[in-house]
């Protein structure tokens, strides 16, 4: 199998788990009487059969994502290598490549651990793959500038990756702005964490308004990452295309 294909096998396997798994655990959650609009992505985590969803999906997800990396890298680095575009490209490629590992590993962890359970594991490893996956989305659309550049094609590619990995950016900044408003030195998360014993009163409260809003913004932010891995579809074709005829 070609580098290219594999790593569009990459790539689609990555973004087809992880919105499946995610757009289930949401059904099962509004199926048992939840509020549709409410749920962070890890309030999945709390109920069966969301639990079991939730961490099978986060495991698979990250050994999917972190296959992908891998495979855009090394995609990436054999482009900058055959146009002699310096070193400085190929460490920065490679630099680029760490905070995707860091989400990864963050999505792998956060599988296994409930926020009611570890909360402080949990934000850890969540703020993993929040930042991770949103300096990953910078990185890897400065590289695009150039190995892109001068295509004729080059304006709606960077400007599609720019787009989504501005709007994970934004979504990021306004979800912990958002939470920030509640998740303060007078919140109880003590009681707020003993309120998941009772599924019901826990998944249909309007106690904090905010947290509605906020768990809005971190579904936009993770569909903004994946949708940025949907960005190097063209950039492939684009890319095999051109080192094809160069080959010939």
């Amino acid at each position: 199998m070609e580098s290219s294909e594999r790593l569009r096998l990459s790539l689609i396997c990555s973004v087809c788990f992880s919105f499946s798994w995610l757009i289930l655990g949401w059904i099962t959650w509004v199926a048992q009487g939840c509020k549709a609009i409410m749920p962070f992505i890890s309030d999945l985590d709390l109920y069966q059969p969301g639990d079991t969803i939730f961490t099978f999906g986060a495991i698979g997800s990250s050994i999917l994502v972190m296959w992908f990396l891998f495979e855009i890298h090394a995609f990436r680095h054999k482009v900058i290598v055959d146009n002699n575009y310096g070193p400085f490209w190929v460490v920065f490629n490679y630099a680029a490549l760490v905070p995707g590992i860091v989400a990864a590993v963050g999505c792998f962890r956060i599988g296994y651990t409930p926020w009611n359970i570890d909360v402080l594991a949990h934000g850890s490893y969540a703020l993993d793959i929040f930042y991770g996956g949103v300096f990953w989305c910078i990185s890897v659309t400065i590289i695009t500038f150039k190995l892109l550049k001068g295509h004729s094609n080059f304006i709606k590619l960077i400007s599609l990756r720019a787009f989504t990995s501005l709007l994970a950016l934004v979504s990021l900044w306004q979800m912990l702005k958002t939470v920030g408003k509640v998740w303060n030195e007078d919140f109880d998360g003590d009681s707020w964490a003993a309120l998941t014993h009772n599924m019901q009163e826990y998944c249909t409260n309007d106690i904090y308004p905010l947290l509605d809003k906020g768990a809005l913004w971190e579904w936009v932010l993770i569909g903004s990452i994946l949708v940025t891995f949907l960005t190097f579809i063209p950039e492939i074709n684009l890319l095999k295309l051109e080192n094809k005829f160069e080959d010939e």
